[in-house]
């Protein structure tokens, strides 16, 4: 195999020195230039498919969709093709070598809660609305779904050391990202309205690209506190926690900024070991509270009139104004027209990917906002729950509800034994959750889970905490046999 690759590396040289002198008789041969590059990672899909997924996680942040340069369907490239790629030998795979699948995933309570999603993801798209968007959208999440999920899983299984690796290869390309848009948003006085978009063309606006920063700040963030990893290794999480940090400060997304407080709370609830009774206490006061002082709650929502701001504390403030900020009028908007889909449609919704060609007659006059569109443009439902909701019924949204809460039961399950036997690991099996916790909570706010930007870290999150589980799982199996 090696040297095989020395000389594909060499005919590639001749190759591109002959395309060089094409170059000169003609301008048309410029895409000639990639087909060694192509035909590389084609031979890597058959020997080395862990290589791919490892070269799509160091390229997502930086993927960029074709839609911006006048194409007509968007792509995120070069990551979907790869993703389309790696579905396609895993299918391959399933038919020649499905005793690993077989073994690993079919036992898996997690793993067949996504099936089934898919599966009633699939059954949605055959009653749907409009079936040829449904089914390009079910498509779509094959690819951004199975890859993450069965390849991360696979590799983080067998070569445990990516499992901390994985995050510095995700969060150094995220940081030159954030580097980029600061020194970009710098140029336009970090103007809160340049803040929107700044970040293009690697994330779409502000919303998505503050998601993507929140994810992955709780993992280093425990990387920092994790004694056991070296000082190197700290310094450089540090430096990636200050600069991500940052961005996430000026990405201007309360969605974000809400869900990384949560995180934050959340982590100081577990680490100071909060009994539970003092938490449902705590929750039983402010849900009791809110229904008595529900009117008195609502007339001081509705006097706020602070807009979105470049400043923090007002930004913040801004997320209950319901009564002049344009943004959230026009979430709740949103929000109500998903309801109303979902009770026309309470058992297979409108079809997966409809709600945008479909919400407009749902609008009420008396919610339509200065910022409302018939079009679909704007966003979806901006919410992952109604959002699924609205398209795929009751059961679709109980589904989706039944992942995440499962992902959160066996993450926090795992990090408590952890906690007792492997504290270093512990470390890392908490930051994900946190990190999942971000955009779960971001979550009630926005949708982006269609977008590899999101999908392919979430699902690799989750691929890397059943790897952990497993892991520690057949360690306990063999010292069972030993004994």
């Amino acid at each position: 195999m090696k040297g095989f690759l020395i000389f594909f590396s060499l005919l590639s040289i001749v190759f591109s020195l002959f395309i060089t002198l094409l170059l000169n008789f003609t301008e048309q041969a410029w895409y000639l230039y990639f087909i060694p590059g192509i035909l590389g990672i084609l031979i890597l899909y058959f020997y080395k498919l862990d290589l791919i997924f490892l070269l799509t996680t160091v390229m997502i942040p930086f993927s960029i969709n074709i839609e911006n340069f006048e194409w007509d369907f968007a792509l995120f490239v070069p990551t979907e093709p790869l993703l389309i790629g790696m579905l396609f030998f895993l299918i391959l795979e399933l038919f020649y070598q499905r005793s690993f699948l077989l073994q690993n995933f079919m036992k898996e309570p997690l793993f067949f809660l996504i099936l089934l999603y898919f599966t009633w993801m699939f059954f949605t798209s055959m009653t749907s609305q409009i079936p040829l968007v449904s089914f390009k959208y079910l498509l779509a999440h094959a690819w951004l779904i199975f890859p993450p999920l069965v390849l991360g899983y696979r590799l983080f299984l067998h070569k445990p050391q990516w499992q901390e690796n994985f995050i510095y290869l995700y969060a150094i390309p995220l940081s030159i990202v954030v580097i980029y848009t600061t020194i970009h948003h710098y140029l336009w006085n970090f103007d809160d309205k340049a803040g929107q978009w700044v970040m293009q063309p690697f994330y779409k606006d502000h919303a998505i690209y503050g998601t993507a920063i929140a994810l992955v700040c709780p993992l280093l963030f425990m990387e920092i506190l994790n004694r056991k990893r070296s000082l190197i290794i700290r310094i450089l999480a540090g430096i990636m926690f200050t600069i991500l940090l940052l961005g996430l400060y000026l990405s201007f997304s309360r969605g974000a900024w809400l869900g990384f407080i949560v995180a934050l709370v959340a982590g100081l609830i577990v680490y100071f070991r909060i009994p539970f009774k003092y938490l449902f206490i705590s929750f039983l006061v402010v849900v009791i509270g809110g229904f008595i002082f529900q009117q008195k709650i609502f007339e001081l929502l509705y006097k706020n009139k602070q807009d979105s701001s470049p400043n923090f504390l007002e930004n913040v403030q801004s997320i209950t104004n319901i009564r002049t900020d344009a943004s959230n009028l026009e979430r709740i908007n949103r929000w109500n027209c998903a309801i109303r889909m979902a009770l026309d449609y309470p058992i297979t919704g409108t079809g997966p990917g409809t709600y945008q060609f479909l919400y407009a007659p749902y609008q009420m006059s008396y919610e339509r906002t200065i910022i409302s569109t018939n079009a679909g443009t704007l966003g979806n439902a901006h919410s992952e729950y109604l959002g699924s909701m609205a398209e795929q019924g009751f059961p679709g949204m109980m589904i989706f509800l039944a992942i995440i809460i499962y992902v959160f039961y066996m993450g926090f399950e795992l990090f408590n034994k952890l906690r007792r036997i492997d504290p270093q690991k512990s470390y890392l099996v908490f930051g994900i959750l946190l990190g999942l916790l971000t955009y779960f909570t971001h979550a009630f706010l926005n949708n982006f889970l269609d977008t590899d930007k999101i999908s392919f870290v979430l699902y690799t999150f989750i691929a890397l905490l059943l790897a952990v589980k497993h892991n520690l799982v057949n360690k306990a199996h063999k010292e069972i046999q030993i004994k």
